[in-house]
């Protein structure tokens, strides 16, 4: 430990020297002839208002321009499957099971497009999702396996939002 502050504090000061050498001369670069504590040299970079020698533009790759689809078929068709045992439960033992479930699902799908690579279609409304299931599933679990009606016609409006946002006509979520 007592070789670490030595050495950060040489880093700071080494930083201070070349931010000072720098700054003091109102541009870019910085003099040859000022002295300076560093053992190596350090490369002038452009500004940020400068512009570099005629770079060709670089082509933009598509996946950059426009959200990926980061879930696929079977994680949608589970969450979509969750939700219907969700709503044939109501009523039933199992109940705050099927909804802990559907829950879990739907965290699982919100975790995977947060892990995926580049940004993922329907990102927003899956969060609203998992919000509105967490909500959900706290009040079956609060209210002894029940909730009221405006809880799942959140979960349905959420669900069915985020199907929209990632283009999957083919499924719907609706409330008993």
């Amino acid at each position: 430990m007592k070789f670490i502050r030595p050495i950060i504090l040489s880093a700071a000061a080494l930083a201070v020297t070349l931010s000072a050498a720098g700054c003091s001369q109102g541009s870019d670069t910085v003099d040859a002839a000022a002295p300076s504590s560093a053992s190596s040299s350090v490369s002038p970079r452009p500004s940020a208002s400068s512009t570099p020698a005629s770079t060709p533009a670089e082509p933009v790759a598509e996946s950059s321009r426009a959200e990926n689809e980061c879930l696929g078929e079977m994680r949608v068709g589970i969450i979509s499957m969750g939700w219907e045992l969700v709503v044939a439960s109501q009523g039933a033992g199992d109940h705050g099971d099927m909804v802990e479930s559907f829950n879990e699902s739907v965290k699982d799908a919100f975790d995977s497009n947060e892990n995926s690579v580049g940004p993922c279609r329907g990102n927003v409304e899956l969060a609203e999702l998992q919000f509105q299931s967490q909500v959900l599933a706290t009040h079956v679990l609060i209210e002894d396996g029940t909730a009221g009606n405006e809880y799942y016609a959140e979960v349905v409006d959420s669900g069915n939002a985020w199907f929209e946002a990632i283009e999957r006509d083919d499924y719907e979520m609706v409330d008993s």
